[in-house]
């Protein structure tokens, strides 16, 4: 009997897809458990000859700029991360204290402890890192960023606002920071790992803090207008506590240790010290 157009197409896709329905088997089926259980290790074996091999000091360049967009990036870089305005960039349009400015004037790429984030407050790499191959990239690919933004060819927005460059504070919830952010949920998903939910992480805390998403973080629920209300609190240290042993005062002072990468201590530094 002759086989249907169903049929051959069907014989067709399992002959192209053959090798990962044999992986999808492996995985799923009990009985195949040793073979997966060989297969990982024989892979994780293989990923570690294999960076083994690599010269860590002469890719970290491009290891980094490679790191730096591996996610989806605040807004579109022409011809780095997008061919068209609008086409993977998250920030859609952005207002700071009620004035539609450029988003790529007051964001920026920033790393954080689960990949990379779009900061607004930050402070600038050279004032948090001390001279490095890291700060220099974060700098070298946050102004090749601004400087090709497709921000740049949209008119009406962040109009001549003097010297200061810094529209005039004033009360009421459209006078705060505002974005319109799109998680291109029809390009990428989350991970069912590390992510449990469809929405975005929102982390609140001072400019030369380093992002700790696990710590200080809400969540934005997509769909929707989100309101986040926040306020400031600024703890100071008396010389008077220096007679207790750092761990138990859960901090140091400027000249108890000496920092190898960051400007600045600051507690959250303390703690990644203490883990």
């Amino acid at each position: 009997m002759a086989s249907t157009p169903d049929q051959d197409d069907w014989d067709i896709f399992v002959n192209e897809h053959m090798d990962d329905l044999d992986t999808l088997d492996m995985v799923f089926n009990p009985a195949k458990s040793r073979d997966y259980q060989y297969t990982v290790a024989h892979a994780k074996k293989q990923v570690k000859e294999d960076f083994a091999k690599l010269d860590l000091i002469e890719g970290y360049d491009a290891m980094f700029e490679l790191l730096w967009y591996s996610q989806l990036p605040c807004f579109d870089v022409k011809n780095v991360t997008s061919t068209k305005d609008q086409q993977f960039g998250i920030l859609k349009a952005c207002s700071w204290k009620g004035v539609p400015v450029d988003c790529s004037e007051i964001f920026t790429m920033f790393p954080t402890d689960r990949g990379m984030c779009c900061s607004f407050n930050i402070n600038d790499a050279e004032e948090m890192f001390k001279e490095s191959a890291y700060r220099d990239n974060m700098e070298k690919l946050h102004d090749r960023d601004a400087e090709l933004s497709f921000f740049k060819d949209r008119t009406g927005i962040s109009p001549d606002l003097g010297d200061d460059k810094e529209p005039t504070s004033d009360a009421g919830k459209n006078k705060g920071l505002s974005v319109i952010l799109d998680a291109h949920t029809d390009v990428v998903s989350a991970s069912t790992i590390t992510e449990d939910f469809q929405g975005f992480v929102a982390i609140i805390d001072g400019g030369s803090q380093f992002p700790l998403s696990t710590r200080k973080s809400v969540m934005l629920r997509p769909g929707y207008e989100n309101l986040v209300a926040m306020s400031a609190v600024k703890v100071t240290a008396e010389e008077d506590i220096k007679t207790w042993e750092p761990e138990k005062r859960t901090c140091y002072f400027g000249d108890e240790y000496e920092l190898l990468s960051h400007v600045n201590y600051t507690q959250v530094y303390f703690t990644n010290l203490l883990e």
